[in-house]
C-alpha cells in the first residue's frame, strides 16, 4: 500500500523537529520539503518579525477560472442590507441553474477577494497566551427560515486560532436567546482548545473570556436563577453556568463597535 501526505512538523525546539522528521525518516519513505512555503493551498511567508498566511494563488486561480482576472475589485464581499433567498423570483427554467441574484452575490465576492487578494493572517510573537474570544449573532437573519447565525473569533494572545459562521439549527424567539447560543458554541470550541493545549504542555495564563456585545446575554449567564422563558436553551444555560461557577470561563460585555466578530 502507497500512501500519500502532507504533514507538517513544528515546534519550539528545532532540534526536537529534526529529530522527529529523522524518526518519520526511519519509519517510512519521506521527503522534507522544509522550510515550510505552501501548505493545503496556503502560502506561508516569513519576515523577521511575523509570519503571514496567504493564499494568492488560490484566489488568482478562482478568478481565472470564471473570468474574472480584469474585473473591477468592491470593499465588501456583499451590499448592505442584501438577503439572499431560495425563493427569488428569478427561478431558472431548469432547476439546475443558478439564481441571477445569487450569481450576482457570487461574482461581487470574487470581486471583493481580486481587490484583497494580498491580504492574509499575520501570526507575532505575543508574550501572554490568553484565550480570549468574541461571540455575535446575526437574529433572524435568514429569510426562508429565519434562523439566526452565529459567529465567533477565538484569539491566542493576539494571534486569530480559531474562527466560524454557521446558521443556528433551530428559530430563536428574542436576540438574547440566539446570542446565549453564539455564547455556548464557541465555548465548545474554547474547551477543545484548551484541552489540546493541555496535552501540548501549554499553559494558559488564565481562564478564557467571551465577548459578546448583548447584555441580555451577559447578564443571563451571570443569573444563577433558570427562568422558564429560558427552557428552549436550557443545555446551552447550565453548559455556560456550569463553567462560570467554577471559574473555568468568564463572559463580559463589550461595545459592538469593538466586536470583532461582527464583520
Amino acid at each position: 500500500m502507497i500512501y500519500i501526505d502532507d504533514i507538517v512538523v513544528t515546534g519550539s525546539n528545532s532540534s526536537q523537529v529534526q529529530t522527529t522528521i529523522q524518526l518519520l525518516g526511519d519509519r517510512f519513505s519521506i521527503k522534507d520539503l522544509s522550510p515550510l512555503h505552501f501548505f493545503l493551498g496556503v502560502e506561508v511567508l516569513r519576515n523577521a518579525h511575523s509570519l503571514i498566511l496567504t493564499q494568492i494563488g488560490f484566489i488568482a486561480d478562482l478568478l481565472e477560472k470564471f473570468s474574472m482576472l480584469n474585473s473591477n475589485s468592491v470593499g465588501t464581499p456583499m451590499s448592505v442590507g442584501e438577503a439572499l433567498s431560495l425563493n427569488d423570483n428569478s427561478t431558472p427554467a431548469d432547476a439546475k441553474l443558478y439564481i441571477w441574484q445569487h450569481w450576482q452575490a457570487t461574482k461581487r465576492l470574487l470581486r471583493y477577494l481580486k481587490g484583497t487578494i494580498t491580504y492574509g493572517l499575520h501570526f507575532y510573537p505575543s508574550s501572554s497566551l490568553k484565550l480570549q474570544a468574541y461571540s455575535d449573532v446575526d437574529w433572524d437573519g435568514l429569510t426562508d427560515t429565519r434562523h439566526s447565525t452565529s459567529a465567533y473569533v477565538i484569539l491566542l494572545g493576539n494571534n486569530p486560532i480559531s474562527w466560524c459562521s454557521k446558521n443556528q439549527r433551530t428559530v430563536a424567539r428574542s436576540s438574547t436567546k440566539a446570542e446565549y447560543r453564539a455564547v455556548a458554541s464557541v465555548v465548545v470550541e474554547l474547551n477543545w482548545i484548551t484541552s489540546l493545549l493541555k496535552d501540548l504542555h501549554i499553559p494558559i495564563s488564565s481562564s478564557p473570556v467571551v465577548f459578546c456585545d448583548n447584555i441580555g446575554a451577559t447578564y443571563l449567564s451571570r443569573n444563577p436563577v433558570f427562568h422558564s422563558h429560558m427552557k428552549h436553551v436550557a443545555i446551552d444555560f447550565h453548559f455556560v453556568r456550569d463553567l462560570l461557577e467554577r471559574n473555568k470561563l468568564s463572559v463580559n460585555h463589550i461595545p459592538t463597535g469593538d466586536q470583532l466578530s461582527d464583520a
